[in-house]
């Protein structure tokens, strides 16, 4: 598995076929990162690279539940996103089996780094959809969207164009 996997990922690891570039909201200026979506046979690898989440303190989680949702753009009003929608869901399913409810991140002092394959979508299908980080975790259980709390950084996911 090991080697079909790696001749799978690595023919396309060096290209993404696309991208969001993260920023936080007003209240949330310090994070900034990119989300990179790699087309392979397997699926999609997603790739996560965020700076600026504040880790936990003691007894207390850092994870920050991430989403893809069906708005296309960034645009705030009074600290909160706006033309968000829900999670990207084109089936119908209940939380947590949107095809937009991804794994949490993980804040880590300065840096926050990710690399995960999912198969249940394409890089296609989510084209100028968006990337929404919550303040909080996903409990993977509370509908519709998991009690992940505040919306605190977004990017808009475009095509890579080389």
């Amino acid at each position: 598995m090991n080697f079909i996997f790696n001749n799978a990922a690595n023919k396309y690891l060096n290209k993404p076929y696309a991208r969001a570039i993260i920023s936080g909201n007003n209240l949330n200026g310090e994070i900034k990162g990119e989300v990179f979506f790699y087309n392979t046979e397997l699926g999609v690898i997603i790739e996560t690279k965020i700076m600026g989440l504040k880790d936990g303190k003691k007894c207390k989680n850092s994870f920050y539940a991430m989403h893809i949702h069906d708005g296309n753009n960034c645009n705030e009003l009074n600290d909160k996103y706006i033309n968000v929608y829900s999670h990207y869901n084109p089936d119908g399913c209940i939380h947590p089996n949107h095809k937009g409810d991804l794994l949490p991140i993980v804040g880590n002092k300065i840096y926050s780094y990710s690399k995960i394959l999912y198969d249940t979508f394409s890089p296609e299908e989510i084209i100028d959809k968006i990337v929404i980080i919550h303040d909080s975790f996903d409990d993977f259980t509370t509908q519709p969207s998991g009690n992940a709390g505040k919306m605190i950084a977004c990017g808009v996911i475009k095509r890579v164009l080389y």
